[in-house]
């Protein structure tokens, strides 16, 4: 080991001679005895992620010749700048390093200010001086509030002979937090006065980032300094990695085991910016042992992970054990304290993730507080608490080496862009004074829009109330110069009408220009109708649909009715019309809330109770039957049939239960008995009593004959909302305003202590098909599942956004429906999983939900005096299928529609039949399955692996042949020829291979690339290939791997996907630059980049007709285009996390999707035709289109008429 170093410098003004000694620490050669015999400090003497500071100088090691070269340099220069990779411990070696030493042998003289340049680096300069002792009076007056150039500040402020060295540390920063250009501008000329000065007491040193060492490029002066005065902080040589682990240890008293000090140095060295993750791991390795043992173990080491493993595995830990609400919290917290570096385009989404450092008033919720404050204990982030107290990541090699944290910032890279530079926009326009002038417009406020519109930044802990005022003023200045550009265009239209009356040789001129006039009027108002439409189907989905039908209508009387005649986004509105689930009617006649809605047993029809007094029955198409039945003297909040269907029973605010036939005529007496009103009633399944819950917190049980049976079921603290029957009729279970479930026998009996677990009132309980469970629906907006021990089962369902007020099962007990008074219907599995979206058309409070016999309609009832009637297969539409256990990397479908294959990172592929049903699961790979490909007679399957093979299989799971082996690395895709006799297949190792279904190579490798081959397509005639890669090229070749004119070159990124249209004349490719793009088979580019995709594009594919493209994106989404690049609908979301692949059925009618999420999700396809035939299909019963209640609506209807 070293000896005692010592330096004797001058240091500018001040003469460091005389005894004046700098002494680094000591580093001396002592046995592991000698070591074991010092007093134990149980402390640990490591880091973590946060940095060495002052106060740690005595366990700073490993950098003592460093430090005796900067102190030297530091005595004959007043400016350095200190430039290395991050993790380097370029501020370690300052703090704990350099400024110790000068303080100890300079004394009271010596004052050192450090600071991180942040938002505003003339107010991190002035807070570092507050912090020093100095009074914020003493500050403005010497500063003038920094309107007086640093230089003069300083000299009025400093003490006479004192020596100063300003530390700014991350001075990146002043590039990626410190948007206010002139500002910047304005500090970096001051730094550079400073260094020209030549005053040697004022010293600087900055230290920044390697990387950013080109954002000089606009500040000559700063460069010109700088290049003379860099100093690279290098990685640590293995004799200092020795002592930056071994001396700490010994300091506490701690010795390594024999060897694992040698392990550990292996590990690290060729790790950049590594010096963070050692001192993590050594951390954990001493909270993991027993330090009592004064020693640290090798096995106790390799359990961690070792240096590359251990940070890692350690957050997973710390994030797994937070419950699923507590880990959103956490996603956004993080997301929050991201940054990306800044670049010339207009949103920054290709720059670098970097940490960002935010003010602890941005976290306000108390549930993301609480997380925040458990993040700072593990050390995962650390808060300064100063004036304005804010909180950032510990440390940047968390970013790079937390694979989670990478993922997320991936797909979350546009909203993390936008949402900073919405940030900084906002607040520079409130402090403006809210000017016009610096309200956003154009595609930045469209883009915006959207991503709001869309929920988008919730991820990131959604917006403040400055950034939503700021958008929103934005939107209505945009739609101000909107509509005065259109009043100018009227007058223009006026002044040529004009021209046309005055001078009658130009008629025929202006008769063409006012043709050209109505015809662009046409198409602004065709798009304004459709945009509108596109956003109704959010709010009122049956006034929406109709509306994209009518515009559909219109757009094909004045244009033509093929595809590319239509204008774009009246085919986005259609197509999105399609995709939202919507009533099949709506049942009107009822003069209050509806609080029930049943169907007869039958299914033919339907009963309802509401406020105005009245019992109705409908047929199932929603018709009135016969007269309102009346009877009750108040409002009914209850209906049940019988189960032969033969009656119907209510119970009301009279404080009745009432039985009636079909024709509305009372049978016997009203049933009396409750002292208040009846909340609740049902029929047993053998028909012979009815159990009626009460206002009055009792439950009562009668005869057909109305007379009460036994004494009333009492035990609830508070009204009686629901009361169900179990289906044997044994039980009856009950739901009450005390926030309990009560299970009760037929003479009133408790089965059980009441189920208790809900925090607001029940407001409903069912019991499942089996008898085995009950579903219970609560004012604390959530859902739950119990035995009938009173257990939950499974955690409760979360979702709707207010009170509960109806549960039921599906027939089949597969399905638990519920609405809610955040007006939806939400389908659930019985593990609490959404099916579908909410179900979207009622206008109040939603009250109760029920199915039909065969599962196939739903019917609810509402507080806005309706009835509705849905189909279930609006929630299936979009189906979810799952069984893979990790991230699915491809899809594919077979040629004849039947079945669907995907594989995944679990190395294994799984065939679906198209409902979802697994068939085959195909195993053999012994690594990633990256592509698959089905033959063209759908009989077999090929797949290509991380065990970089090639492999063939059938449809039964059997492997045909041997291993396609030859690849020198992964192969990332594979494809089929058109005659099914050949494979193609693309790898990491930069080739491309043809082979025979045996496996056998034809032809040498398609060598060209000049990284791997991401993507390979074989043309529909089966005379060529393309390819894709890492070089971002795109290449063609012939089949003996000849390359077929120059490689493509437009995508500035990674080339990730290729396909060729149907008819072959044209090939779509996908980029991790984000976009899209169109080629002809010549390689020219055709129209500009498709854009939208807020991260790289994986895949690509043509529909069958040739019509469209469908792309997916690491952003989550599935995205339709047509061929000039406009944006078809909105895009497809439900995946939550990147999506890797896409495919579309043979007929186009279904598109499939797979995802990191570990889902494949089907959507719906088809063309215009069918997207019309579809939209038309879900309203063809519905009131509004029957009975043309608007004129929209009548022009919907005469569309679907003809045009079908």
């Amino acid at each position: 080991m070293l000896n005692s170093q010592q330096q004797v410098q001058s240091f500018g003004d001040i003469a460091l001679g005389d005894g004046n000694v700098f002494t680094i620490n000591q580093i001396l050669q002592v046995t592991a005895s000698a070591i074991q015999t010092r007093p134990l400090n149980p402390t640990s003497p490591y880091r973590g992620l946060k940095k060495f500071e002052f106060n740690n100088k005595d366990l700073f090691f490993g950098r003592d010749r460093l430090i005796a070269n900067l102190i030297e340099v530091i005595s004959q220069s007043n400016f350095i700048l200190l430039l290395g990779a991050s993790g380097s411990g370029k501020s370690s070696l300052v703090r704990a390093g350099i400024l110790p030493q000068l303080a100890e042998k300079l004394g009271a003289k010596f004052r050192d200010f450090t600071f991180t340049p942040d938002r505003n680096p003339f107010e991190s300069f002035r807070i570092s001086l507050i912090g020093k002792g100095y009074k914020q009076s003493e500050v403005e007056s010497a500063f003038d509030n920094f309107k007086l150039p640093l230089n003069q500040g300083i000299h009025a402020l400093k003490e006479k002979n004192s020596q100063w060295l300003i530390f700014i540390d991350q001075f990146e920063e002043i590039f990626t937090l410190c948007q206010d250009l002139e500002q910047r501008k304005k500090f970096i000329d001051n730094l550079v006065a400073i260094a020209k000065s030549n005053r040697q007491s004022v010293k600087i040193i900055l230290a920044m980032r390697a990387d950013f060492l080109d954002r000089f490029s606009p500040y000559p002066n700063l460069g010109k300094i700088a290049q003379q005065n860099i100093h690279l902080v290098t990685d640590m040589h293995p004799d200092e990695l020795r002592q930056a682990i071994e001396q700490p240890a010994a300091h506490h008293g701690v010795i390594f085991e024999a060897g694992l000090v040698e392990e550990i140095i292996r590990d690290i060295q060729g790790q950049a910016g590594s010096l963070p993750l050692l001192q993590y791991t050594l951390d954990l390795l001493w909270q993991n042992e027993d330090i009592s043992d004064r020693t640290l173990n090798i096995k106790t080491y390799r359990e961690l992970g070792g240096v590359r493993g251990a940070l890692q595995s350690h957050v997973d830990r710390i994030y797994q054990h937070l419950q699923p609400q507590e880990q959103q919290a956490a996603k956004q917290i993080f997301l929050r304290l991201i940054d990306l570096t800044a670049t010339e385009k207009e949103f920054n989404i290709v720059g670098k993730a970097v940490s960002r450092r935010a003010y602890l008033t941005e976290f306000d919720n108390q549930l993301v507080q609480n997380i925040l404050d458990r993040l700072i204990d593990s050390n995962l982030l650390v808060s300064n608490r100063q004036e304005q107290s804010t909180v950032e990541i510990a440390h940047e090699i968390l970013i790079n080496s937390w694979s989670t944290l990478k993922e997320w910032i991936e797909d979350s890279k546009e909203a993390i862009a936008i949402r900073n530079r919405l940030s900084e926009d906002a607040q520079r326009w409130q402090d403006a004074g809210t000017p016009s002038d610096e309200l956003w417009n154009g595609s930045k406020l469209q883009r915006v829009e959207e991503l709001r519109q869309k929920q988008e930044f919730d991820r990131l802990g959604g917006l403040t109330e400055l950034e939503n005022r700021f958008i929103d003023a934005s939107i209505a200045e945009r739609d101000r110069r909107i509509w005065e550009a259109e009043a100018r265009r009227k007058q223009q239209l006026m002044a040529v009408s004009g021209a046309s009356i005055i001078f009658a040789g130009l008629a025929l001129l202006a008769g063409v220009q006012w043709q050209q006039a109505e015809r662009q009027k046409t198409i602004l108002s065709l798009r304004e109708r459709a945009n509108q439409a596109t956003n109704l189907l959010n709010i009122n989905p049956v006034e929406g649909v109709t509306s994209a039908i009518a515009l559909t209508g219109e757009s094909i009387d004045r244009f033509g009715d093929r595809f590319a005649q239509t204008l774009p986004q009246v085919r986005s509105s259609l197509r999105d019309a399609i995709a939202v689930p919507t009533e099949r009617n709506a049942l009107r006649g009822h003069q209050g809330a509806v609080w029930v809605a049943a169907f007869s047993p039958d299914g033919q029809y339907i009963a309802s109770a509401s406020d105005d007094g009245t019992v109705r029955l409908w047929d199932k198409q929603g018709n009135p039957i016969g007269q309102p039945f009346r009877g009750h003297k108040g409002f009914v909040h209850s209906v049940a049939f019988s189960p032969d269907g033969q009656y119907i029973v209510s119970g009301g605010g009279d404080n009745t239960v009432r039985l009636w036939d079909l024709q509305g005529n009372l049978i016997g007496q009203p049933f009396q008995g409750h002292q208040t009103a009846v909340l609740s009633v049902a029929f047993s399944p053998d028909g012979q009593y009815i159990a009626s819950g009460g206002d009055d917190s009792t439950i009562g049980l009668w005869d057909l004959q109305g007379n009460l049976i036994g004494q009333p079921f009492q035990g609830h603290q508070g009204e009686v909302w629901s009361v169900a029957f179990s289906p044997d009729g044994q039980y009856i279970a009950s739901g009450g305003a005390d926030n309990t479930i009560r299970l009760w026998d037929k003479q009133g009996n408790p089965r059980s202590q009441p189920f208790r677990g809900h925090q607001d009132q029940v407001f409903a309980v069912a019991f499942s098909p089996d008898g085995k469970a009950i579903a219970s629906g609560s004012a604390d907006n959530t859902i739950r599942l119990w035995d009938l021990r009173g257990n939950a089962i499974a955690q409760p369902f979360t979702g709707h956004e207010d009170f509960v007020r109806a549960v039921t099962f599906s027939p089949d007990g597969k399905y638990i429906l519920s609405g809610s008074d955040d007006k939806t219907l939400r389908l659930w599995d019985l593990k609490g999983h959404q099916i579908g979206q909410p179900l979207i058309g009622h206008e109040y409070y939603l009250y109760s939900v029920g199915f039909s016999p065969d599962g196939e309609t739903i019917v609810s009832s509402s507080e806005d005096s309706t009835v509705r009637l849905w189909n279930l297969a609006d929630f299936e539409s979009d189906r979810t299928f799952q069984k893979h256990q990790d991230k699915v990397l491809a899809v594919a479908i077979s040629p004849d529609g039947q079945y669907v294959a995907s594989s995944s990172a679990d190395k294994t592929i799984q065939l679906w039949d198209k409902s979802g049903n697994p068939l085959t699961q195909l195993r053999g790979h012994q690594g990633a399955v990256n592509s698959i490909a089905i033959s063209p007679d759908g009989q077999y399957i090929a797949s290509g692996s991380d065990d970089r093979t090639v492999r063939l299989w059938n449809k039964q799971g059997n492997a045909i042949a041997r291993p396609f082996q030859g690849h020198a690395d992964d192969v990332f895709s594979v494809a089929i020829s058109t005659d099914g006799q050949h494979i193609i297949s693309g790898s990491a190792d930069g080739t491309i291979r043809l082979w025979d279904k045996q496996g056998n190579a034809i032809a040498r490798p398609f060598q060209g690339h000049e990284g791997g081959v991401f993507s390979v397509a074989i043309s529909p005639d089966g005379q060529q290939i393309i390819s894709g890669g890492n070089d971002k090229t795109i290449r063609v070749w012939d089949l003996k791997g000849n390359p077929i004119g120059q490689p493509w070159r437009r995508h500035p990124d990674e080339v990730h996907s290729v396909a060729f249209s149907p008819d072959g004349k044209y090939v779509v490719s996908g980029s991790r630059d984000r976009t899209v793009r169109l080629w002809d088979r010549q390689g020219n580019a055709i129209g500009q980049p498709f854009l939208g995709h807020g991260s790289l594009v994986t895949s690509v594919a043509f529909s069958p007709d040739g019509e469209y493209i469908v792309s997916g994106s690491r952003d989550r989404t599935v995205r339709l285009w047509d061929l000039q690049g406009n944006a078809i609908g909105q895009p497809l979301q439900k995946h939550e996390a990147s999506v890797t692949s896409i495919a579309i059925s043979p007929d186009g009618q279904h598109i499939i999707s797979g995802s990191w999420d570990k889902t494949v999700q089907l959507w719906q396809g088809g063309s215009f035709s069918t997207w019309l035939k579809t939209a038309c299909n879900k309203l063809q019963a519905h009131s509004v289109i029957t009975t043309h209640a608007t004129e929209t609506a009548k022009i919907a209807s005469k569309t679907c008429q003809i045009k079908l």
